[in-house]
């Protein structure tokens, strides 16, 4: 059947075999490092019989990111209900990759692909699926990552959020928000979004609208979406800082509600957010707190958003244990 392709897929880690089949001798390329998240077929060279076969039955070799894997692995679980280990989903997203690639071609000349692919091998583990579940959107490239500098200002939190959401009218998806007060002139803030690309293009220039900021998207960046993500912020010693744990209706709107009640009256110092996926979010937040009368201030107003629309706070200096690791973590006094 020669007008049947045969494509193999390697993951980008461990690309031994498409090295080995681009040389022109017959010998086998051996890594010097090999990427182990779909360990099924991270190996650092080819056997001899396996390229042998290979040289003269497959058609071209694609090479697929860790991102893309976990886009697949949801793939197949949102359409069989059948959870494939990273091995078992490298041809499924492989596949995927190389329609895209002729998909502008296939329309022109009318052209309807039908693949088979050979997806084998469902022994996950299951503290693996967290990073799966992390990394699948931005392997469907639904979700983007940014960092955007502002100026260190108070106010200067809420205005971003305020262009960022359109003023809650907007039609961009916040998943993320992390920010941590840096003493100095600007602050960077990590927040990752799901949109369609003109919402997307349409948030980043409210956001340009002011001089002070400045945005990256780290969407390509594997470090940002799998360790940098995490560890946004810093250990500051800030004056009268404290910090609270917020939980709140999961609708749109809601975040730009509570920020527009806090943020006139305190400084915000760190402000921590990942969507859960579930009905209710939760959100790490510091302030400056004066003793006293501030703090009055706050208990109201935090109780007025209790009773009104569905707030739940818990003072996280009032517990030992989370005070403690604020204070290795965070600085906190």
């Amino acid at each position: 059947r020669p007008d049947v392709l045969v494509v193999g897929v390697e993951p980008s880690g461990a690309n031994a075999m498409m090295q080995s089949l681009a040389r022109s001798d017959d010998k086998r390329v051996v890594l010097s490092t090999v990427d182990g998240f779909c360990d099924g077929v991270a190996v650092r060279t080819p056997g001899d019989e396996t390229l042998r076969v290979a040289r003269h039955t497959v058609d071209g070799i694609v090479t697929v990111p860790t991102n893309r894997v976990c886009a697949a692995i949801r793939d197949a679980f949102d359409d069989t209900r059948s959870i494939l280990e990273p091995a078992g989903a490298v041809a499924l997203a492989g596949c995927k990759d190389w329609l895209a690639s002729r998909a502008e071609e296939a329309e022109e000349k009318g052209i309807r692909y039908r693949c088979v692919c050979i997806s084998s091998g469902a022994n996950v583990n299951f503290s693996r699926l967290r990073v799966v579940s992390d990394l699948a959107d931005l392997g469907d490239r639904a979700e983007r990552l940014f960092v955007t500098r502002i100026d260190e200002t108070p106010g200067s939190f809420l205005s971003f959020v305020r262009d960022a959401t359109d003023n809650g009218e907007g039609s961009v998806d916040f998943s993320e928000f992390k920010y941590r007060y840096h003493p100095g002139s600007s602050a960077n803030i990590f927040y990752s979004v799901k949109c369609r690309t003109d919402d997307r293009e349409a948030m980043l220039e409210r956001i340009a609208r002011n001089d002070g900021r400045v945005t990256n998207d780290l969407s390509g960046s594997d470090v940002a979406a799998t360790h940098l993500r995490h560890i946004v912020g810093g250990k500051e010693r800030i004056p009268f800082e404290r910090f609270y744990q917020f939980q709140f209706p999961e609708r749109p709107g809601t975040l730009l509600q509570f920020l527009e009640t806090v943020a006139p009256a305190y400084n915000i110092t760190l402000f921590h957010y990942r969507s859960s996926g579930t009905f209710e979010a939760n959100i790490l937040i510091g302030l400056q707190v004066s003793p006293g009368a501030q703090e009055s201030e706050l208990e109201s107003l935090c109780q007025n958003l209790m009773d009104e629309h569905g707030f739940k706070m818990r003072n996280l200096m009032d517990d030992a244990t989370e005070a403690a690791g604020l204070e290795l973590l965070l600085g906190a006094t």
